[in-house]
């Protein structure tokens, strides 16, 4: 997998010999296997509630967190508790 540009200069990933190869994706991947479907990676997707690790195959449904944003909630709800004291 190799990171490309296109045109309009929006990120994609795919295969070294695209476009021959017509595997694409818009979110990068992550060298990790998914636990339940056991796909070789997973992805990596920014929305505005934060970043989420998914498995690439939507049938799967497999997602986690990314560990920062569960450290930045556990310092917000330690923050919040603290004030409350």
């Amino acid at each position: 997998m190799v990171q490309k540009r296109t045109q309009k200069g929006k990120n994609f990933y795919s295969c070294s010999k695209y476009p021959t190869c017509t595997f694409a994706l818009w979110d990068k991947p992550i060298k990790q296997p998914c636990p339940q479907y056991q796909s070789p990676f997973l992805i990596q997707k920014y929305k505005k509630q934060g970043t989420k690790v998914l498995c690439h195959n939507q049938e799967c449904g497999y997602q986690e967190e990314e560990e920062e944003e569960i450290m930045t909630q556990q310092q917000t709800s330690q923050t919040s508790d603290a004030q409350k004291l």
